[in-house]
């Protein structure tokens, strides 16, 4: 058998093996119970907030970046109920670092008021992070 040959039947049967294995492939569908813009500089940020399956008293708050290049995700106690629609955050500002400079956004989250996240991202747009903890009083 020629090397083109061995090449094509390594790579045929192992696309063919990759769909035999149904894991992952159907899993369940479930709606966010708040899914909002928060409004970040250059672009809009996509927030979807959800309770844990395993612990439905753990909300769990997912940001993505519009243009999908970035993504963090953390959780918290259920709480207070926040409203829908766009977020204009709490406060943003921009933190002066070495080379470039990060946008930084404090937000409440929807699923509980006693919270504000943090996220930061740079200003070139291709890294962020998410973190929420409980406010002071």
């Amino acid at each position: 058998m020629s090397k083109f040959a061995t090449l094509m039947f390594f790579v045929f049967s192992t696309l063919a093996a990759s769909g035999c294995n149904d894991n992952g492939v159907n899993l369940p569908l479930q709606k966010p119970e708040f899914a909002y813009e928060l409004d970040t500089w250059m672009e809009n940020s996509e927030v979807y907030e959800f309770t844990m399956k395993s612990n439905p008293s753990q909300a769990c708050i997912m940001l993505m970046l519009d243009s999908g290049v970035d993504m963090a995700m953390d959780c918290f106690p259920v709480g207070d109920r926040g409203e829908k629609g766009k977020l204009t955050p709490d406060f943003s500002y921009e933190l002066d670092t070495w080379q470039e400079n990060s946008e930084l956004y404090e937000f409440t989250p929807r699923m509980n008021t006693n919270y504000a996240c943090l996220m930061y991202m740079l200003d070139s747009g291709k890294a962020m992070d998410l973190k929420c903890r409980p406010k002071k009083n």
